[in-house]
């Protein structure tokens, strides 16, 4: 008996992030069926309008996504600010990086010039007001998307704090290095953490160390095998599909067990899922 209760303790106190496993129940050991994969739009629904704006992320709820990624960085004066890259020239044509700049001189700066006209007015959206209006979007088209956090260079306590605030928190996955991760985790326990998977010698202690939700897992590793190691230690895989990657092999992927694709083209995902389901 005091074995019993010894061992119990120890697996209670034992884990980093209290999400080690959290989603056990939910998460099957045998291979998911394939209408049960989940979306991930990235950056939005860049597809449909410029990415990482309040219109991509308006439309990426409207399609339906599950997740919407966005690329979380902090400004000069440590305004969270939704930009992937971390010079501002490609999407703004401004000079610089995000990090020598404060949010008062970028609110009004056009993320969408480069896009055709209607895009013209986005601005570079604040991490709240992205919260806000997936939030909003979610009422209006009755969805339940959440996010997908890409983790660049944030002001971590703001970030999810601001995420908590709009009730994303646990529905959200983060994204990043595993020193990121790890001090995510001491803000939040409960948060889901997906770190880049890796096949090295220190995986397993990886694993332990950081308690995982998900493995971000590079579309050329996957296999049955791979997945179904991950998912019999409770982990979920996510993987990003590459633009070019056919229907063939969006439904072989999703065959092998991947829980969730991260996508630029949504809608030819979704049309692999009913594919992959057997639905017309």
């Amino acid at each position: 008996m005091k074995k019993i209760i010894i061992l119990l303790t120890l697996l209670a106190v034992g884990g980093v992030c209290k999400n080690l496993y959290a989603d056990t129940e939910s998460v099957s050991r045998v291979t998911p069926s394939p209408e049960n994969v989940k979306v991930s739009a990235h950056r939005g629904a860049n597809e449909f309008a410029p990415e990482n704006t309040l219109a991509a992320f308006r439309k990426a709820v409207e399609l339906g996504a599950d997740l919407i990624e966005i690329d979380v960085r902090k400004t000069k004066d440590n305004v969270n600010i939704i930009m992937h890259d971390s010079t501002l020239k490609r999407t703004t044509r401004l000079e610089g990086n995000v990090s020598d700049w404060n949010y008062t001189d970028l609110k009004e700066v056009s993320a969408g010039k480069r896009s055709s006209g209607k895009f013209a007015s986005e601005k570079i959206p604040t991490l709240e007001e992205t919260c806000k209006e997936v939030a909003e979007a979610n009422k209006n088209f009755q969805k339940n998307a959440s996010f997908y956090v890409d983790c660049k260079d944030p002001e971590l306590a703001d970030m999810i704090q601001v995420i908590k605030k709009y009730g994303f928190l646990e529905t959200s996955v983060f994204y990043g290095n595993d020193e990121r991760l790890k001090a995510i985790c001491a803000i939040a326990p409960d948060a889901k953490l997906m770190p880049a998977y890796g096949s090295g010698d220190n995986l397993q202690e990886r694993i332990k160390s950081l308690k995982p939700y998900a493995f971000d897992v590079s579309w050329m590793l996957l296999s049955r095998e791979l997945i179904d190691n991950l998912h019999s230690q409770g982990i979920k895989v996510f993987s990003d599909a590459p633009v070019i990657a056919s229907m063939e092999a969006l439904v072989r992927v999703m065959e092998m067990g991947v829980d969730l694709i991260q996508t630029d083209r949504i809608l030819n995902v979704q049309k692999a899922i009913k594919k992959a389901a057997g639905e017309k």
